[in-house]
């Protein structure tokens, strides 16, 4: 683990003590397992490799929607493949992620189940027939202040993870082999 940690650090151009801060953190909020850190390591190298968004704003972001994301039924690679998508794209990540935290506690209210309530929700402003309708039902569940972002964000694709999604937990390039193709002249 502190080998991985001295490559992903090396390899990403990233600070090994932010990163001995932060990926702890990280692990210990989506409960990775030991065995599975190096492997969770390479997974967001891969990821950083094909999206190039900043490692240690992804380790924040994850960190601290980690619980909403899990709540709304995405697993560990979704929600890093999605928040590493917003990133890349512009997208005002604090601003979506905290209005899906906002729609937990309206769906709370309501006695709704947060992870059937959220992809019907999403499907319907997917398929709106317009941009006003498809505000309006994102206000209902995301709020005022985010819920047009939320609206350009789902019609806009910007939930479409699947080709991400794919490369992180598909691909062949780890840390170790980096390191190693990287390490002499």
């Amino acid at each position: 683990l502190s080998l991985g940690m001295l490559r992903f650090s090396k390899l990403t151009g990233t600070d090994l003590t932010s990163n001995m801060e932060k990926m702890p953190r990280l692990f210990g909020d989506w409960s990775v397992a030991a065995e599975d850190q190096v492997g969770t390591m390479d997974k967001l190298f891969r990821l950083w490799q094909d999206t190039g968004v900043p490692l240690d704003q992804l380790q924040e972001n994850m960190t601290k929607f980690g619980g909403p994301l899990r709540q709304l039924g995405f697993s560990f690679d979704e929600s890093a493949a999605m928040v590493a998508k917003f990133q890349s794209e512009g997208v005002n990540t604090e601003l979506v992620m905290g209005s899906m935290r906002v729609s937990l506690g309206r769906m709370a209210r309501a006695g709704e189940d947060p992870i059937s309530t959220f992809k019907r929700v999403t499907e319907e402003i997917k398929n709106a027939g317009s941009s006003g309708e498809a505000n309006s039902k994102a206000l209902e569940l995301f709020g005022a202040k985010a819920g047009p972002d939320m609206a350009a964000a789902i019609r806009e694709g910007r939930f479409e993870i699947d080709d991400l999604l794919g490369t992180i937990t598909g691909g062949s390039d780890t840390l170790k082999n980096a390191a190693t193709d990287t390490a002499t002249w």
